[in-house]
Order: structure tokens, then sequence, then C-alpha cells
């Protein structure tokens, strides 16, 4: 359950084509990087990294709901969010979500 671990084994089943497994691994690693005791001690990139992942894997399956929940879940990241504002304007233009 390390979202790590998770993060970088999502990475692996996209390079080797298997990507019905590339979701749930995110999705999991979402989940374990929400836990309070790994929360606490994880690197926020690591976190942004697993949100910008999810939100780029919905949108590529067109699941457009779970695009603008993780998309709000990276904009309470204000720190972390200017680098990524061009990326999510372009994203929400595309959903059409503005």
């Amino acid at each position: 359950n390390n979202p790590i671990t998770l993060l970088l084994l999502s990475k692996y089943f996209s390079q080797a084509g298997n990507s019905k497994k590339v979701i749930p691994t995110l999705e999991k690693a979402y989940e374990s990087a929400n836990l309070p005791q790994i929360r606490s001690t994880l690197d926020p990139h690591i976190y942004e990294s697993i949100i910008l992942s999810l939100i780029s894997f919905h949108l590529v399956q067109n699941n457009h709901e779970n695009v603008q929940k993780y998309i709000v879940e990276l904009e309470k990241l204000p720190g972390l969010l200017k680098k990524h504002e061009a990326y999510l304007s372009s994203v929400k233009r595309k959903l059409d979500l503005q």
C-alpha cells in the first residue's frame, strides 16, 4: 500500500501496455496517500504526481466526472498549483468545465 510503489507500478503498467491496470493502481495509490499516517510524511510532489496521473488517464478514458474530481483535489494544493495552471486550464477547456 505504499503510494510511491503504486505510482511506479502504474507507470510500469502504462509502459507495458497494460492499460486496464493503470487506473486501478493509481486509485490505490491515491487512497493510500490519503491515509493519515502516510499523508503526513508523503512528499507533496508525490501526491501531486498521483493526482496529475489520475487526471491524465481519466481524460484519456473520457471519464469527465473523475477528471473533475481530481482537478478539485489538485486545486486544494495552492502551493503546488501554480506550475500546473496552464495544464488545468487546457483540460478544463477540453471538458468545458470553466
